[in-house]
């Protein structure tokens, strides 16, 4: 098998980081601590692994459906990525490139944060216009947080000493929300 070659782009990020990789359509890479990056197209059934020593693809994963944004833990055990053409997030074992869990109950997941702390990770659900709350330690669902119309991004207070985390989730006009109130707050961009 020939080993692509990806140009184009050259980022420096930290472990855990997340970044918009550019070419056509929405694009992704999630950095593991092990000098790779994992990869989204929004199409197809792979999840390309980066190696970032090389700037070679060293792996394809199988078994995703549209893998449209991918996050990892800050210990960098796990990824989670959401299949924007499914209903489901899935939870990879970055040690073995494996799909160790598929969480259900969504419906059309576009965008996924891990918190700072690792204990959660925060999935944008375009079809139902809210924020799914996933418990990392369970991989179950614990909250739905109704959003504004049909939100597209997300983003996490970086607030490591806070006792909860501040989440903003993205479409015109920015709605930034507040889970445990359940509010919601219009704020201008």
């Amino acid at each position: 098998m020939r080993k692509k070659l990806v140009t184009g782009i050259v980022f420096t990020v930290a472990a855990g980081a997340a970044l918009m990789v550019g070419g056509s359509g929405q694009a992704e890479a999630a950095v593991a601590p092990r000098k790779i990056a994992y990869l989204t197209t929004d199409s197809g059934t792979i999840l390309p692994v980066l190696d970032l020593t090389t700037n070679f693809i060293a792996l394809r994963i199988p078994g995703f459906k549209t893998p449209g944004s991918v996050a990892v833990t800050p210990d960098g055990a796990r990824a989670y990525v959401t299949n924007n053409a499914g209903t489901t997030v899935s939870v990879l074992n970055t040690a073995t490139n494996t799909i160790t869990a598929t969480i259900p109950g969504f419906l059309r997941p576009q965008v996924v944060v891990i918190a700072p702390d690792g204990r959660h990770a925060y999935v944008t659900n375009w079809s139902t216009s809210t924020v799914m709350v996933i418990d990392t330690g369970s991989d179950t669902v614990t909250a739905t947080i109704p959003v504004g119309s049909h939100p597209t991004g997300i983003a996490v207070s970086p607030n490591e000493t806070s006792t909860r985390n501040e989440i903003s989730a993205m479409k015109p006009p920015i709605m930034k929300i507040s889970p445990w109130a359940k509010l919601i707050m219009p704020t201008m961009p």
